[in-house]
Order: C-alpha cells, then structure tokens, then sequence
C-alpha cells in the first residue's frame, strides 16, 4: 500500500458522514454503495450502530452472527484495544463494501484513523463480513467464510483446518499430543487450529481473521498467533507449520500450559515440565540428566542457587540452549508429583515470575517443597546426587 497516496487521496474524500443516531462512522463518498436506497440506508445504519457499541463496549452481542461470535471477537477486541487509548482518538471510516457473490452479503473494510495531530495516523485496517437478514445486518470476521473450503479434522475440544492434504502427519500429530497434554494439565478448552499453506507471512495470516492492517503488528515475523475468546482458543499458523514434518511436543507443551495456567505462570517452572514431559531438542529427561552430569558435576562446590538465578546455559550451543534453572525445577517437579502427585506441580506451574517477585515465589515454592533461600543449595545437591546417582 502507497500510505501517502492512500492520505491524500483519502482526506479529499472523507465529507460525508452517516446521519444516524451517533453519525459516528464516516464515508468515502465515491465507494460504491447499494443502489437499493433502503438496504443502503439499513447496511450504514446497522454498520454505525455495531461499530459505536464496540466503541461503548455494550451491546455488540446484538449485531454479531451468534454461529460466528469467537471468531468475530478476535476483531472486536482487536479494535477496542486501541479506541481505549486515552491519547488518541481513532475515528472509523468505511472504505469499501463490496457485494459478494451469493448476493447476501458484504465485504465491509474500515480504516481506523487519528486525525488529531497534523498528520494522519492510520492504526488499523479491519474487514467485516455483513450478513442481510430481513431488513437488518448483523457482521461477523470473514475467517469461516475464507476457509470453509479447507480441510478439517476433529476431536473432542480440537479443531484443525488446513489447506495442504500434505499437513495431515504434522495435524495427527497435533492431535496425539494435545489429547495426552489435555488430560495431564486439565485442559477443557476448545481449541480451533488454523494452518494456512499460503501465508508466508505473519501478516497474510491475518487476513484471514479480517485484520488487514494494524500499526502494532507492522514489520513483525512471526510464525504464529493465538486469540483467546470467551469460548475457545483460536490459532493461525503460517505455511512453517502446515509444511513441518515433525512436531515439537516442547513447545506443544508450553502452550497447553499456558491455556491450563491462565495466571501466575511461572514460564521456568513450566519450560521443566515441558523438559520433563515432552523433552528438548530431540532429547528426552533422562538424556538431559546425562548431559547436565556430564557437564555440571564433579569435585567442584557449585553455588547452584547463583546459577539458578543467571540461567546457565549447559546446553550443546548457545542456539540449543538448557538453562540451570529449567533442569533444578525439573527435579523438584519430579521429587513433587512422586511424593504429593501431579496437582501439587501444577501449583509449582502457577507460582509466579520467579524474577520479578522472587520473594513470592520462594514463599510458595517453601510452602509446596520446604525449600527456601537458605537451604537452596543444600537441598539441591542433595536432589542432584539422588537423581543422578543411577545414571
């Protein structure tokens, strides 16, 4: 997109704005429109009124397609995240709406733009699906409609969608670990998987969820992305993951946990039970154990409560990286579920930033283990030669 012929040509042409109850939306007034002048009037009327409430936070629930409501929440969140902002003011402005070809509906994309300072800021471009039902609109994210023709794969609380027949191993992978993971944390959380073979990028994936531009995400190469709704959670992924071969159970892990520990989450405490239950660059807990004796024991002392703490890497590179910290909480995860089971670990898991408040977490991790800041390192040697002394 040419931003500064967008502006130009744009700002000449916004002088026509919507007289409804809020003249809150403002038109282009070349974009073509319905000719029909009462559906005209009812698709910019209900279009105001939807956008407005998202604006108030009340009432969106009337406009939205109820089949569609978590998809659509990805871009009513997506916009509110922004009209909050306390120091912007971001105004919407139709830009196009487009009659599709089942004659039904409309493809409707709003700028949302700051004309407050001398420049315009552009912030987000998103596109809305408008369904006629009787003389009324209701909207909905274009994400089902763009990918109704993919292929699916269900089961239980999982949902994958893929484009390529060839993503089929990587997808029953997903699923034999999502349900092993699933059952072990707790996980009841619907969980739509989207796998898009032709997006290079993390912004063509975006489209699919009808957010064609947004400020915050300009330049950034990500592979994937994940919107939680009141119901679900949604991911998209770009063609690196429809085209894998082999799944990383790791990081499958990490990201159940996430669902499963919705606050508190203590990232290196969760990164051991990922070591431990889904190991870590193609080694698994017992060839991490022969690595870090290998490398970490001897006749020398260790301060591991200082290595704790600086996250030394014993890895084989510092791209392969193991931290200290990850391989001590591994063994008290273990040493925990043997003698208290599992629900005392996922407690460990929400124990917080271990590094922000490291003081609230030596409080709980005392509470569950009796380990403390003084007795750290005796305990931990003490937990090492025991869990090493086999190996």
């Amino acid at each position: 997109m040419n931003t500064k012929l967008f502006f130009t040509t744009f700002l000449l042409l916004l002088t026509v704005s919507l007289n409804a109850q809020t003249n809150y939306l403002t038109i282009d007034k070349n974009i073509q429109l319905p000719k029909d002048s009462l559906e005209r009037t009812n698709l910019l009327n209900d279009l105001n009124d939807f956008l407005f409430s998202i604006k108030e936070n009340n009432g969106m629930e009337n406009w939205v397609v109820l089949e569609e409501k978590n998809e659509t929440q990805i871009l009513i969140e997506g916009i509110q995240d922004f009209i909050k902002n306390d120091t912007i003011d971001f105004k919407p402005f139709l830009i196009n709406a487009e009659l599709l070809n089942d004659k039904k509906t409309y493809s409707i994309q709003i700028a949302y733009i700051s004309l407050t300072n001398s420049t315009p800021f552009l912030k987000a471009i998103v596109e809305f699906i408008a369904h006629k039902k009787d003389n009324n609109f209701f909207f909905s994210s274009p994400l089902l409609r763009l990918t109704k023709e993919w292929n699916t794969k269900t089961d239980e609380n999982l949902v994958f969608r893929y484009q390529n027949k060839n993503s089929e191993n990587v997808v029953n992978q997903y699923l034999t670990y999502n349900k092993k993971y699933n059952e072990m944390l707790h996980v009841t959380t619907k969980t739509d998987y989207y796998f898009c073979d032709d997006c290079e990028s993390m912004n063509q994936m975006l489209r699919l969820a009808g957010i064609l531009y947004k400020s915050d995400y300009n330049g950034e190469t990500w592979n994937g992305i994940f919107f939680d709704t009141k119901e679900k959670r949604i991911i998209l992924e770009t063609q690196r993951m429809s085209r894998q071969s082999i799944v990383d159970p790791h990081d499958l892990f990490h990201s159940k946990a996430n669902i499963a520990i919705p606050q508190n989450r203590n990232f290196y405490m969760i990164c051991a039970g990922a070591d431990i239950y889904a190991g870590c660059w193609g080694m698994n807990w017992l060839e991490i154990k022969k690595l870090f004796k290998g490398k970490m024991t001897g006749n020398k002392q260790q301060d591991w409560l200082q290595l704790y703490f600086d996250r030394y890497n014993f890895g084989e590179s510092n791209a392969k990286y193991i931290f200290v910290t990850s391989f001590i909480n591994g063994l008290i995860i273990e040493k925990v579920e043997k003698e208290q089971g599992f629900g005392a670990v996922l407690k460990l898991f929400a124990s917080g930033d271990m590094f922000k408040d490291r003081n609230n977490f030596f409080k709980t991790l005392e509470e569950i283990t009796g380990i403390n800041e003084r007795n750290f390192n005796k305990k931990v040697e003490d937990m090492i030669k025991n869990s090493l002394k086999d190996i």
